[in-house]
């Protein structure tokens, strides 16, 4: 089980700041062949950061694949 050295709430704030701008795209496939906001959803961990990404998306009002 991997180490954090912050907690997710610490985090939210510079996540918040990071996924602010509305030209970020988490839906098209990067390094790991998945969109980071497929990613996100099929993540157990760092609950606080995952919302935070998943939000990003419909808040600039980009169409969410379903995930299942």
């Amino acid at each position: 089980m991997s180490q954090f050295s912050y907690s997710d709430e610490a985090l939210v704030p510079f996540c918040d700041v990071l996924f602010t701008p509305g030209d970020l795209d988490l839906l098209t496939a990067g390094a790991f062949g998945k969109p980071v906001y497929a990613m996100a959803r099929e993540s157990r961990r760092r609950q606080a950061l995952r919302a935070c990404r998943e939000r990003h998306p419909d808040e600039h009002g980009m169409e969410t694949p379903a995930v299942a």
